[in-house]
C-alpha cells in the first residue's frame, strides 16, 4: 500500500467516524430559539443547528441563551440538562409531557426568601393538622364558607365591619366580663316567647318618651 493510499484510507475512516459521532454523540450547545415548550433550536459546539427535544429528566426548562447538554442518537437530539443559565430569564421547573407531578418525601419544605406565589383555578389542602404562623394575614374572596364541628377563637382585639350581618343559631350564650356597649341608630328586639332581664340596678333614660304597651303591666 502506497503512502497516498494509506492517507486516503485514514481520511475515509475519519469521515466515517465523524458520521457515526453525528448520529450518536454527547455534546453541548446553546439554545437559539424556542419552537415549542419542549422543542428548542440549538446551535451545537460544531456550529450545527439542530432541533432538540427536552428530555423528561431535564426539569429546568431551557431558555434562549442557555448552554445545554445534548445527546444525539439516530438523528434525534435530546436536551439532557441545562449547564449554564442565562441570568435574565427566571428558572422554570417542570416535567416535559407530564400532566400530573407528585413529590413525595418524609419532610418537604418550600422556602422563598422574598415571596411564595401559588396560582391555580382550584387548590385543595388535605391534612390532619394545619398550623399557620404569620405576622399579618389577609384574605379576599367573593364568598367565604367555613364548615367545622367546633370553632375556637382567642384574640386580644377584634374589629368586624360588614354591610349586613345575619346570625342563625339554635342556642347562643354570650359572657362579657367587663362592659357590653351597643351603639345603634335603632334597636329592635323581637322575642316570640319570654324575654327576661335581670340586674342589680337598671337605668333607662329617654330624651322624650318612655312607652310601655301591653294588655297587662305588673310592677312590684
Amino acid at each position: 500500500m502506497t503512502m497516498q493510499q494509506n492517507t486516503s484510507s485514514k481520511a475515509s475512516a475519519s469521515a466515517e467516524a465523524g458520521n457515526v459521532a453525528s448520529k450518536n454523540a454527547l455534546t453541548t450547545g446553546v439554545v437559539k430559539a424556542l419552537v415549542t415548550d419542549s422543542v428548542m433550536l440549538v446551535s451545537t459546539e460544531e456550529n450545527e443547528q439542530v432541533e432538540a427535544i427536552r428530555a423528561a429528566g431535564c426539569l429546568l426548562a431551557p431558555a434562549i441563551g442557555d448552554t445545554v447538554a445534548l445527546f444525539i442518537a439516530g438523528g434525534n437530539a435530546h436536551i439532557l440538562s441545562v449547564l449554564e443559565r442565562s441570568a435574565e430569564y427566571p428558572a422554570r421547573i417542570s416535567v416535559p409531557g407530564a400532566d400530573d407531578v407528585e413529590i413525595t418525601a418524609a419532610n418537604l419544605r418550600l422556602q422563598g426568601k422574598a415571596q411564595v406565589v401559588v396560582q391555580s383555578p382550584v387548590i385543595a389542602l388535605s391534612a390532619r393538622r394545619l398550623n399557620s404562623i404569620v405576622e399579618t394575614a389577609s384574605q379576599t374572596a367573593q364568598k367565604f364558607v367555613l364548615n367545622a364541628a367546633r370553632v375556637i377563637e382567642s384574640v386580644s382585639d377584634k374589629i368586624t365591619s360588614a354591610g349586613t350581618m345575619t346570625t342563625t343559631v339554635q342556642t347562643r350564650t354570650t359572657r362579657v366580663k367587663g362592659v357590653d356597649t351597643h351603639d345603634a341608630g335603632s334597636l329592635i328586639q323581637k322575642v316570640e316567647d319570654v324575654a327576661s332581664h335581670r340586674s342589680d340596678v337598671t337605668l333607662m333614660t329617654a330624651k322624650n318618651d318612655v312607652r310601655i304597651e301591653a294588655e297587662r303591666v305588673s310592677v312590684s
